[in-house]
């Protein structure tokens, strides 16, 4: 299943800016043709993403818009690797989405579902805590009796990680890779007043990479 985007526009894209672009596509063998507008194909082993491109000289601006991408690409993930790439050279985009991607882990970034109770799951003293930091996605189950928390752990959609905390094993590291994304995440689980966990790593795309370390509270 494939899915396409919605236009994004960037601002003070000159003729360095444009050019600078197009070497760094090339060094990943994406060919952007030199003339103002045309299309782009670009292909990672199974991924497979089409875009068109329209640079106004006169004005600086540029215009990208995704026609063909993978269901399990988000287009904020999308989105974020392109403004990295136009910043990177002085560009600038001209609106900011509320998407979930590669910026710094704040309150706009950082996608909590909340915890749900027992009664939703259909599992006594089970409580669900879901969030997602770009590509990476964090589930948590937990639960006081007995005190434990399984993690599920996926980037792009592949799991890279399974795994059950308790108070004797409080805290567990994993890293992974899928496809253009790497991660490397640590969760801790402090049990003394309820369920209080940690989680901290690094998540990377492209070349790109954020550092995160958040503690949220689920039980208690």
């Amino acid at each position: 299943m494939m899915g396409s985007c919605a236009t994004w526009v960037y601002t003070n894209v000159d003729r360095k800016v444009f050019e600078a672009l197009r070497a760094d596509a090339k060094k990943y063998g994406v060919d952007i043709p030199d003339k103002p507008s045309g299309k782009v194909n670009a292909s990672y082993g199974i991924v497979s993403v089409s875009a068109d491109y329209n640079w106004r000289e006169p004005e600086q601006e540029l215009d990208i818009t995704v026609t063909s991408k993978p269901f399990f690409l988000s287009c904020g993930q999308m989105k974020g690797y392109a403004d990295q790439a136009v910043k990177s050279h002085g560009g600038t985009p001209k609106s900011i989405a509320s998407v979930l991607a590669l910026h710094s882990i704040d309150e706009q970034d950082l996608y909590a579902s909340g915890a749900i109770p027992d009664d939703v799951l259909g599992k006594p003293g089970e409580y669900s805590y879901a969030i997602n930091i770009g590509p990476l996605s964090i589930e948590f189950k937990a639960s006081l009796t007995p005190p434990s928390v399984e993690v599920d752990v996926k980037l792009l959609g592949y799991e890279i990680g399974s795994f059950r905390l308790d108070p004797s094993q409080p805290k567990q590291c994993i890293k992974g890779n899928a496809l253009l994304a790497n991660a490397e995440l640590c969760v801790e689980v402090d049990f003394s007043h309820g369920v209080d966990v940690g989680i901290s790593g690094k998540v990377c795309a492209l070349s790109s990479c954020r550092s995160f370390d958040k503690k949220v509270h689920i039980i208690g």
